[in-house]
């Protein structure tokens, strides 16, 4: 139960599942630039046990699937 000074916030607490990003909000929607010739880093930032590897990569392909999120080559391709 959401206590009821969050009650304006009740959509945040929805108990399902998001399956569509927020509508574009020019101002408001960020990317991330890469600079030209520049990679990413491809560094470990903590461990994970393998349940939490397992859901991070099954968090990523459907994120993917949706096109929330596209993978991002060293090349810039």
């Amino acid at each position: 139960m959401v206590p009821m000074e969050y009650h304006q916030y009740l959509k945040v607490f929805e108990e399902r599942e998001k399956t569509q990003l927020p509508p574009h909000r020019p101002g408001v929607d960020l990317g991330i630039e890469l600079e030209e010739g520049k990679g990413l880093l491809v560094n470990k930032i903590y461990a994970l046990s393998q349940d939490e590897l397992r859901e991070l990569w099954n968090y990523l392909r459907q994120n993917e699937q949706r096109g929330w999120i596209r993978e991002t080559y060293a090349d810039g391709g």
